[in-house]
């Protein structure tokens, strides 16, 4: 015992003596010496001089204990056996430790706590039955008799294969530190920023934001409230870091009523994490696009006197610059959930690094529990990978890239559709009561997770769209027959019914007052949704069986229309513009195409049918058609041009207007828009080539100079 503390030469595995941490991120020669080499010396960095080897510093080693490796033991056989258990991990037995340490005053950790050192689960991830450790564990479940030597073997094996621990902030780290918390907003602004964003698709829990906020000024209020002195910025900074450093306790299914209160504390108060600051950050971030002008002139001149474009971008940076500080730090859903909103913020570059994440931590496996093992954790997990499932098929879509969560690795299942109060106020045998045997809630009440539950369900099947859409050509061609593209309709139609009844939009809902705005948007989203599927489908229909009698036109003309809803009660959906630009990209634009298709080169010759088979009441006539066209050339124009995709809206809105203004010209051609040599008689300047990557979004197709020659020919 006394040995490991007692400083020696260094080495690695390998037996080569061990550089310091300064010295090794250098790669320059060290001489190794205790306590401090002589580089580190002369560089005047001698606190930065640390020797980290498999995991642990040197420096004031924590001794073994017998209780925290039964605990770490106990962790990694549940996560490396959640493939097939049913029940998830207690942290009953690892709380009590865990939790009086965090709630220590903020400083060195003590001799023997080794809560610094990475748990297995949080330094190797999820490994499923392919994994390397894998026979390990079912030999160890085998061989009862030497469960303990096995166990010890797992533990080396873990220990062999792991990363080195988190180095100690450095100075450049403290100082990243501070100017993050010089960037949080005022006090009035930071609530004021979270009210007015009232988006529901969240992926998390609002109530825990609004409750960390809260905690954010009880606690660090002195620091944060008016002038923010340098010195206790830093001390912030540092126990942001030394929290951040420490895997998130979370809790588990036995704490009942105290189970919502209980995961709160493990990263608010003073176990504030930059992970959570990150996650208000994004919360901020949204805040500011939500804002109109006349709030950008009286609301964000409180927040440093910026405006909202330069506040927004602040607030970004400020995020992206937490998971910065998180990176070597132990992997948990709370920065799985703080990547997820940032890639949302930033670009789909980002979606990627959220996968991994999600994979990593073994999200989009959850297994199968009853009520007895439902934990507040569990349910934010299952939030949690619900949305990254959700935008990860977004941007497949719009991209036409193959999706990274692919539904034939999923077996987590879909969050139970219970409100942010109920989640962390009431005990888990008490959420059955709220939904019904599907997990839908039974109030006819619309929560994050009504939206999340629904989407989620219908991009599983968008899941099996792409499949065929971005299908190798050398594969079979069976799964693109007709009889397979009516069955995939079919399953998309069923999906939508078995939703209940205050999900689904009426058109009347637009008109009716008693609508609450953010219901108004779930609605539409969600019937946007699943007329993108049907849209998708139809589209494979004309592709693969030119004879197939489409209901396309109907599906688009009812997809432009519910789109143009978003833009003609902007007002009353106020808080909610910051998905507009993406929404008129993702479905008005692609249907729009199709619209202008109809204008050029009409097919319906009698009257409409009454509905498509989607279950719309619109009906496309021709008056119908470019009366929609032309307030689509009105949204597409709204969206300013530093909006994403603005350049895109932009491009779409000259098309459409070029195309109404052949349409609608006098002296066109009575045999149609079709010029003396049978192409077509529209002639547009922009490179074409760049309007959608996927394939079936890509409905302007026909301005393409081959296509032109293509249909002369």
């Amino acid at each position: 015992m006394d040995s490991l503390r007692t400083p020696t030469i260094p080495r690695r595995r390998n037996g080569r003596p061990q550089a310091c941490e300064p010295c090794r991120r250098r790669k320059v020669a060290c001489d190794h010496a205790l306590p401090t080499c002589s580089r580190c010396l002369k560089g005047d960095i001698a606190s930065h001089c640390i020797y980290l080897v498999q995991g642990r510093s040197l420096v004031s080693p924590p001794p073994p204990s017998t209780t925290s490796s039964t605990q770490r033991a106990t962790q990694r056989a549940g996560v490396i056996g959640v493939s097939g258990s049913t029940v998830p991990v207690s942290s009953g037995t690892s709380t009590p430790a865990t939790h009086t340490h965090r709630h220590s005053v903020p400083g060195s950790p003590a001799p023997g706590d080794d809560s610094l050192i990475p748990h297995p689960d949080q330094r190797v991830g999820y490994l499923g039955a392919t994994s390397f450790s894998a026979v390990f564990e079912e030999t160890q479940e085998s061989l009862a008799e030497f469960r303990g030597r096995h166990k010890a073997l797992g533990r080396e094996m873990h220990t062999n294969c792991e990363t080195t621990a988190r180095i100690a902030p450095d100075k450049s780290a403290e100082e990243m530190g501070v100017r993050i918390l010089r960037s949080i907003p005022t006090k009035s602004s930071c609530y004021y920023l979270l009210k007015i964003f009232s988006n529901p698709n969240d992926g998390w829990v609002r109530l825990a934001a609004h409750r960390s906020v809260d905690s954010l000024w009880e606690t660090f209020g002195d620091i944060l409230e008016g002038e923010r002195e340098e010195t206790r910025l830093t001390e912030m900074s540092r126990l942001l870091s030394q929290n951040s450093a420490t895997p998130v306790h979370e809790g588990g299914p036995h704490d009942g009523a105290s189970g919502g209160a209980t995961w709160l504390a493990g990263f608010t108060g003073t176990n504030m994490r930059w992970e959570t600051l990150g996650v208000l950050f994004t919360y901020w971030s949204f805040g500011t696009i939500s804002l109109t002008e006349n709030d950008a002139t009286v609301e964000c001149k409180k927040c440093f006197r910026s405006d909202r474009r330069r506040l927004w971008r602040q607030y970004k940076e400020a995020a992206y610059r937490c998971i910065e500080l998180t990176r070597e730090s132990p992997a948990s859903p709370l920065c799985a959930y703080l990547m997820y909103k940032h890639t949302i913020l930033e670009t789909a570059r980002l979606m990627g690094e959220t996968a991994a994440m999600a994979t990593f931590l073994g999200l989009h496996v959850v297994p199968r529990s009853g009520p007895g093992s439902y934990s507040v954790a569990t349910e934010v997990r299952r939030r949690n990978f619900a949305a990254m499932y959700i935008i990860d098929k977004v941007f497949g879509t719009f991209t036409g890239r193959p999706p990274l969560l692919g539904r034939r690795f999923v077996s987590s299942e879909l969050p139970l559709d219970v409100s942010d109060e109920t989640l962390l106020d009431e005990p888990p045998e008490q959420w059955f009561s709220h939904v019904d045997e599907n997990g839908w809630n039974t109030e006819g009440k619309v929560y994050s997770t009504t939206v999340m539950r629904a989407r989620a369900t219908i991009l599983v099947i968008r899941d099996e769209i792409l499949e065929l859409a971005l299908d190798s050509p050398h594969s079979a061609v069976a799964e693109t027959s007709y009889e397979n593209l009516v069955r995939l309709r079919e399953k998309a139609i069923d999906a939508t019914k078995a939703f209940p009844s205050h999900i689904i939009f009426s058109p009347n809902d637009n008109k009716d007052p008693f609508v609450e705005a953010p219901v108004l948007y779930v609605k539409l989203l969600i019937r946007l949704e699943h007329l993108g599927n049907l849209f998708f489908i139809e589209r494979l229909m004309t592709k693969h069986h030119p004879e197939h009698n489409t209901d396309l036109l109907d599906i688009s003309f009812e997809m432009v229309s519910l789109t143009l809803v978003f833009w003609t009660h902007k007002d009353r959906l106020a808080g909610l513009q910051g998905d507009f630009e993406w929404i008129v990209m993702s479905c008005a634009a692609p249907a729009g195409g199709i619209l202008c298709t109809e204008l050029l080169k009409p097919t319906r010759t009698q009257n409409p049918s009454n509905g498509n088979k989607g279950g719309g009441k619109l009906s496309a006539t021709r008056s119908s058609v470019i009366q929609q066209l032309s307030l689509l050339v009105g949204f597409l124009d709204w969206v300013g041009p530093t909006a994403p995709n603005g350049d895109l809206c932009s491009s779409t809105k000259n098309v459409i207007k070029h195309v109404l203004d052949v349409a609608l010209n006098p002296a066109a051609d009575a045999t149609g828009l079709l010029g003396g040599a049978g192409e077509w008689d529209v002639d547009f300047s922009v490179d074409l080539n760049d309007f959608f990557n996927f394939e079936l979004l890509d409905t302007f197709d026909w301005l393409r100079p081959e296509d032109k020659q293509a249909q002369a020919a």
